[in-house]
């Protein structure tokens, strides 16, 4: 098999070209299938300080960017530019070195001939069979509508090519339609309205906000960020912090930042961008909540407690609860003037190794809303549940795209681990839960994924949290 063959299923390819083959057909970036099959499932690191080194065409740099100076004095075939082997020396005491200068430069005085510039323009041009094998590359994504001979330029010419989902016409350069160019109907470039949106909404509230920051955790880049609570936010599209994107992402890459962040002495929200288009208004409760000026504060002492029915809790955390609501045993409310204001629910552990114990399966306050002691309150209700039920202990999980579930901490939990990092299925449009993908009939969760035509996007992983009762 040549070094330009897919070492999953010996398609011949080579550079874009076979990248684009990898993600499409087997729903990997580059990068991922260069760390699988080239470098053993081990991502490289930097033999001074451990972090990762960067992945640069079907390959990782040695060093890191930090000690990235280090390969340069190793010399070419160890990992940096081999030393000049004229330095030091001048025309005049090595013959190797030769001056051209006016009448005695060998090309002084021509130029290209008509001829000989249409050649040298020809030679740089595809021809019509290789620039069929690109175009028949996402024959699946796209029909090219520019007849193949009126091609002349990679770069600066513009051919057209209609979306097969949608119809829609796209002119797009060669260049830019081998790199991945998407349809700009179906996947419209909307991170950055997005951003735009959510900056405007945060600053609205009272607070200085800076765009596009790369000094909080250098070289890395922060969408938005608020200096004064030190608190920022990422926005994550679909498509573009998928495996499907071009560039390719890395399974820890959202985690990595939140943990650069933490250690900068700042915390992070990621904002996937289906949760802002149908779930804003509970991202911004949550978001207010973190800058401490959530609408509306009560204490829990000015609540009453009672529990609520299956109907009482499916319209509460669907409204409430990023996640929507969940199956439950039993579920409480914190009621104030008639209205539910905070609800927590339980359940049986989905892990066999947490047999014993009951999970909070859902909690979450009415979006606008902070209350003060809330989770506190409700969670002697679970207490008295796991107490009447011979129950050692209540077990529950903190998403860390959002926070450090520190509430939790202050009710009388201890984080006891993590679940490593999560993630799910997307179409560059929606998220799947991964179950949805499950294995069956004889075929893998990656095969499915890969008929289905999803990808996978990650997400940062939850704390778990533990608390036993005596």
């Amino acid at each position: 098999m040549s070094e330009n063959s897919c070492r999953i299923c010996g398609h011949e390819s080579s550079g874009k070209d076979l990248a684009n083959h990898i993600r499409k057909a087997h729903g990997l970036s580059s990068e991922q299938y260069c760390i699988d099959l080239i470098y053993g499932g081990k991502r490289p690191a930097c033999p001074v300080c451990s972090e990762p080194t960067r992945y640069v065409s079907f390959s990782f740099k040695k060093y890191c960017k930090e000690h990235s100076s280090l390969a340069f004095k190793e010399g070419g075939s160890k990992g940096g530019a081999a030393p000049s082997w004229n330095k030091g020396k001048t025309h005049q005491d090595d013959p190797r070195i030769k001056v051209f200068s006016g009448e005695n430069n060998p090309f002084w005085g021509r130029k290209h001939t008509e001829t000989t510039k249409s050649r040298i323009s020809s030679s740089k041009t595809l021809n019509r069979w290789d620039l069929q094998e690109r175009f028949d590359s996402r024959r699946a994504d796209f029909d090219v509508q520019t007849p193949i001979e009126e091609y002349r330029s990679r770069q600066s010419q513009y051919l057209q090519f209609v979306c097969k989902t949608c119809g829609e016409l796209n002119p797009k350069t060669l260049q830019a339609f081998e790199r991945g160019s998407l349809c700009q109907k179906c996947f419209p470039n909307t991170s950055s309205k997005a951003e735009v949106e959510i900056a405007d909404w945060i600053g609205s509230l009272g607070f200085a906000v800076e765009r596009c920051n790369r000094k909080i955790i250098a070289p890395k880049e922060l969408d938005i960020s608020t200096p004064e609570k030190k608190f920022a936010v990422e926005f994550n599209g679909l498509y573009w912090h998928s495996e499907f994107s071009p560039s390719g992402i890395s399974k820890g890459s959202h985690l990595d930042k939140t943990e650069s962040c933490l250690n900068s002495g700042w915390s992070l929200f990621h904002i996937f961008s289906d949760e802002w288009e149908e779930k804003s208004q509970i991202i911004k409760s949550m978001i207010e909540h973190r800058l401490g000026v959530s609408g509306f504060k009560l204490n829990a002492r000015d609540c009453s407690i009672r529990k609520i029915t299956t109907k009482e809790r499916r319209e509460f955390f669907n409204l409430s609860h990023i996640s929507g609501d969940a199956n439950s045993l039993e579920s409480w409310g914190l009621e104030k003037d008639g209205n539910i204001v905070a609800a927590i629910s339980i359940r049986e552990p989905r892990q066999k190794k947490w047999k014993g114990l009951i999970e909070i399966a859902r909690y979450a306050t009415k979006p606008g809303y902070h209350i003060r002691g809330g989770l506190t309150k409700l969670m002697k209700r679970v207490e008295e549940f796991c107490v009447s039920s011979n129950r050692r202990g209540i077990i529950t999980y903190s998403d860390r795209r959002f926070g450090e579930g520190l509430g939790y901490e202050r009710s009388g939990f201890n984080r006891v681990g993590d679940t490593g990092i999560d993630y799910w299925y997307t179409d560059g449009k929606r998220r799947f839960d991964r179950f949805v993908f499950r294995a069956k009939d004889g075929k893998s969760e990656k095969a499915l994924a890969q008929e289905s035509g999803v990808a996978r996007i990650f997400g940062c992983g939850s704390y778990i949290w533990l608390k036993e009762l005596e």
